[in-house]
């Protein structure tokens, strides 16, 4: 055995050197590929190769495509045939995942099967998002909706919760987590928005104590989701906006704890929920909370000048660009983003105003406005996070 040091230029354009223990007369290129990958911090995932792997097999049983093994591992030929027997693959790239600061957000809320979660879902029909076809996920950022205020309050188990916690949520963390994508959970929903107002009015500092907690737990952000257009529970959500920063303190840093993400939901403009989008629009400024995301409309938007009037508004009271994410249906946005249509425009506008992002309502399996796949949205996120 010998040890050699080597010095790489990445793909990142960082060079990086690596010490490798290699035999004096064989080395694979395809071990070197990976662990450049990894050092520099590039690759999230790998594979080792076994007796009998096919870069089909791989694909199938990773749950990637074979584009995406090819695209990141270039010493393997175009027919897959010079494999080796503990060759580390890279299967996903972290350029938009994990470690990302989300200066730029491409997010997709996530009903599971029913917006519930109190099961675990069948996830396979969310393999899209894990990867765009180019070995990146497609989304960075994924909100499961909806947790119960009540149930996370009263720290609730049994009928599908532990502590408050749906057990589907627990169990489907880490199929997004493990490929890179940061995981936030979202509380309230138009369902449960009175059990929210609700939890405030009992005991607001408690309640955003075991949603800390909770963040803590699973290093989850949380997403205030409260459509309840009164301004009698704002002092209540002050509190527990408060509270939750006193026990996490809000981080920006690119290796910041998915915990520290607090955001909260507002209109699509500010006619809807108006009253608390003063207090929220201060919050933000004042980073309580990250940022804040234009909800999307009661139906899709047809033309893009409907929806960037409604996006302005934030803009124009006060709401930093840099701060707002503004939100499309999915089951609007599905078809090539190549062909132009909505979804292109959005990102154009989005870029141009120096918005933060852009969400996405929902991925899930229960059709309708549910997608299971959409590679519109895949091609959009190429566009905005390259």
């Amino acid at each position: 055995w010998q040890a050699v040091i080597m010095e790489v230029t990445c793909p990142s354009s960082r060079t990086v050197t690596i010490m490798m223990i290699m035999t004096r007369a064989l080395v694979y290129v395809g071990y070197v590929s990976a662990l450049v990958l990894l050092v520099a911090g590039v690759c999230t995932r790998t594979y080792t190769v076994q007796s009998g792997d096919t870069c089909d097999s791989i694909a199938s049983s990773q749950g990637v495509s074979v584009q995406t093994i090819y695209a990141l591992n270039p010493s393997v030929n175009s027919q897959c045939t010079n494999l080796e027997i503990g060759q580390v693959l890279c299967l996903a790239s972290s350029n938009n995942g994990g470690n990302d600061t989300l200066s730029t957000v491409y997010s997709i809320w996530h009903c599971g099967d029913d917006c519930a979660w109190t099961d675990k879902p069948d996830l396979s029909q969310s393999a899209w998002i894990l990867d765009r076809g180019d070995g990146k996920p497609t989304s960075n950022l994924v909100i499961m909706s909806f947790m119960d205020p009540i149930a996370l309050l009263n720290a609730q188990n049994g009928n599908g919760y532990t502590n408050g916690v749906p057990n589907g949520m627990i169990a489907s963390v880490s199929y997004f987590t493990s490929r890179g994508i940061r995981v936030m959970f979202s509380i309230g929903g138009a369902s449960w928005s009175d059990r929210f107002v609700s939890a405030l009015n009992q005991n607001a500092a408690q309640f955003a104590k075991n949603a800390a907690m909770t963040a803590k737990k699973y290093d989850v952000g949380m997403e205030i989701d409260v459509e309840v257009d009164s301004s009698s529970y704002a002092s209540q959500l002050g509190t527990f906006v408060d509270t939750y920063r006193t026990l996490i303190p809000y981080d920006s840093s690119a290796n910041a704890s998915s915990s520290t993400m607090l955001t909260i939901d507002m209109g699509s403009g500010t006619d809807y929920l108006a009253t608390i989008a003063s207090p929220a629009r201060g919050w933000v400024s004042s980073n309580k909370l990250n940022w804040a995301n234009a909800m999307v409309s009661d139906s899709p938007w047809n033309d893009i000048n409907e929806a960037t009037s409604s996006w302005q508004q934030h803009l124009s009271a006060g709401l930093p660009a840099n701060r707002l994410v503004v939100s499309q249906y999915g089951s609007n946005t599905c078809s090539s983003y190549n062909s132009g249509g909505i979804l292109q425009e959005t990102v154009q506008w989005v870029q141009g105003k120096g918005v933060r992002g852009i969400a996405f309502w929902a991925a899930g399996s229960g059709g309708g406005e549910f997608v299971s796949n959409c590679r519109g949205i895949q091609q959009g996120s190429q566009a905005l996070l390259k």
